[in-house]
């Protein structure tokens, strides 16, 4: 069984064109502004309740997905990064053998297969392979 974490770079069975997909993870995000601010932005979807700044990262993280949960959001994702083409440039040729050699090295994600994303089982599903979220994550027992 797969390992996986935020930011961590996957692939479909089905890719035409190297794309770049991460997972993307509510609690991924938070330890990120963490990092980042030492603190994390909170809110709830109660508009009489201020936001407020959180120093407790796991009390943090639990609000989150708590709110986007309550939302019908997923706590879980892949992103289909954006592609463009581009002209020559310094540095290029050596930007593209990186992206090359990232894709080459991401781990090959199959429909149905169950993974575990930051100590979660998730069954994946794939969606349209040109869609931004081109893979849900379904949590399984």
């Amino acid at each position: 069984m797969k390992n996986l974490k935020h930011n961590d770079q996957i692939r479909r069975t089905d890719d035409e064109f190297s794309p770049v997909i991460t997972i993307g993870t509510v609690a991924g995000m938070c330890r990120s502004d963490f990092e980042r601010y030492g603190e994390v932005y909170c809110w709830t979807d109660d508009e009489s309740v201020e936001g407020w700044m959180e120093k407790d990262i796991e009390k943090a993280i639990k609000i989150h997905e708590l709110v986007e949960r309550g939302r019908g959001h997923d706590i879980v994702w892949a992103n289909l990064h954006a592609a463009c083409l581009t002209s020559n440039y310094p540095g290029k040729d050596e930007e593209m053998l990186k992206k090359r050699e990232a894709y080459a090295n991401a781990p090959v994600i199959e429909d149905g297969e169950i993974v575990i994303i930051e100590g979660r089982k998730m069954r994946t599903v794939y969606k349209r392979r040109t869609c931004s979220d081109c893979i849900h994550f379904e949590e399984v027992g």
